[in-house]
């Protein structure tokens, strides 16, 4: 999967001009560690292990929403943070990027 996503954005810039194959939320790799953190923690019973005052199914269902978050496109393909404030600066001083500031 994380290649798969990786290859996807291996080739964009951002806005902001991060290089997003180093995005942890577009090449993958944070569904690949929420995925392996979850089952870490279901192999270890660790629900067992944490203070009574902790709640773990809220903690999981966490978790699932992490890994259910689809992979971002790259802001410049509609993907991204929809009020990041520098896509709204680049974009409404049209520019290619913050670098020509």
């Amino acid at each position: 999967m994380k290649t798969n996503a990786f290859n996807r954005v291996k080739d964009q810039v951002g806005f902001c001009g991060i290089w997003c194959g180093s995005c942890v939320v577009g090449n993958g790799t944070l569904k690949e560690l929420t995925a392996r953190y979850e089952k870490v923690i279901r192999d270890y019973d660790l629900e067992h292990w944490v203070p009574k005052t902790f709640n773990f199914n809220e903690f999981l269902n966490g978790l699932k929403t992490i890994k259910a978050t689809p992979l971002c496109a790259g802001c410049r393909k509609g993907g991204g943070w929809d009020t990041c404030p520098m896509r709204g600066c680049v974009v409404k001083k049209r520019i290619t990027g913050c670098a020509e500031c």
